[in-house]
């Protein structure tokens, strides 16, 4: 389930997506898949994109989706893909990347019937000889352009890193966008040799039918979508009363878009309950992050629970601050409930939430696994 929403709320943002001024895009690799030799674009938010040529170590073959997507797709980079019809194992090599430091790597495939075939393949994804994940795109009705999206937070352990498309025999693998965004070393923290596969990153209290935009107010460049759980929750803005750039960061670095909202529970006198499970599932432990921020310049204090035990206790979300908490579960099944001091209930603003994945090889490439 939540990766087709995510899936479908990223293509809906596409087509709700606005124009920014850029700011400082240093360390940014951001690469469009089939596009000419020696050619740059824009997105929306003027992150500049270079060809996927002197990057690939296989060649494959650029292609256009049908004219028929390209009101689908706004983002321009999706128009072109690289396809991989020969070999079973593709590469790119992507150089200049700082070792040792922490990266989100995000590739999109738009197929947009490419080929004329109009079905869908499926491929697996690797970092390396470690293999990612397995790329499909469901089922046409709900997804007729057949886009999907991979992400994950991943140390790099040399100064470049390959990423593979490897042929399962269910079609020819595809690729459209290649990005990567530097992150800081002391977030997103996950166990030697773990990384973090992104199921979701919610911003929490808008409905759902609407959409945020990724860079530039969101300097790591993720993709958030709005979601409110009709009839148990009530959204909180307080978009009108709090000036830009007047609260204080930490180093998640979230969107004030997404900070200035809230949600609470539609009960004052009822706790607040998160219940999920994707549909698919990578891994068995979910890394989930809690990002709080008080909206209303008035105390309320309250407790968390996970999985119905007793995680936090008399957390008081900082005013025009952020505050980030984590918890590690193999389930989402969190609840808040507000203490006995506090006439206001429990509030939460935005949640991310990621699998981990163990690779237990380096990612350095391997020659003889090419094809």
């Amino acid at each position: 389930m939540w990766r087709t929403i995510l899936n479908v709320a990223f293509l809906a943002f596409l087509v709700h997506a606005v124009v920014l001024q850029a700011r400082d895009q240093s360390g940014f690799i951001s690469i469009d898949c089939g596009a000419p030799a020696m050619s740059n674009s824009t997105d929306w938010t003027d992150i500049q994109y270079v060809s996927d040529v002197g990057f690939i170590i296989s060649s494959g073959v650029p292609k256009s989706v049908k004219s028929d997507f390209t009101t689908l797709f706004k983002q321009q980079q999706l128009w072109t893909l690289r396809n991989f019809p020969k070999g079973r194992r593709n590469c790119y090599k992507i150089n200049n990347i700082t070792m040792g430091s922490k990266y989100l790597i995000r590739l999109e495939f738009s197929y947009g019937n490419y080929d004329g075939l109009n079905t869908f393949p499926v491929f697996d994804v690797y970092l390396g000889v470690n293999k990612w994940d397995t790329v499909s795109f469901g089922a046409a009705n709900s997804n007729p352009g057949g886009y999907s999206i991979r992400e994950i937070i991943h140390i790099v352990s040399q100064e470049y890193i390959n990423i593979c498309l490897v042929n399962t025999g269910l079609g020819t693998p595809f690729i459209s966008i290649i990005d990567l965004r530097p992150l800081k070393n002391d977030t997103y923290s996950a166990p030697p040799g773990g990384s973090l596969v992104t199921y979701y990153h919610v911003n929490l209290g808008y409905p759902y039918n609407n959409y945020s935009n990724r860079y530039e107010d969101d300097p790591y460049d993720r993709s958030w979508i709005y979601y409110i759980q009709q009839g148990e929750w009530v959204q909180l803005n307080n978009s009108s009363t709090i000036t830009a750039g007047t609260f204080s960061q930490n180093d998640y670095q979230l969107p004030e878009a997404v900070m200035r909202t809230a949600i609470t529970p539609a009960n004052a006198s009822d706790p607040l309950k998160i219940n999920w499970r994707p549909q698919v599932t990578i891994s068995d432990e979910y890394y989930i992050y809690m990002h709080f921020m008080e909206v209303n310049n008035q105390t309320r204090e309250f407790n968390i629970f996970v999985d119905g035990k007793p995680f936090y206790e008399n957390l008081v979300p900082p005013y025009l601050s952020t505050k980030t908490i984590t918890v590690v579960s193999n389930a989402i099944n969190i609840s808040f409930h507000k203490t006995s001091r506090s006439t206001l209930p429990p509030i939460i603003n935005a949640i991310e939430v990621y699998g981990l994945i163990q690779f237990y090889q380096s990612d350095t490439f391997q020659a003889d696994g090419i094809c």
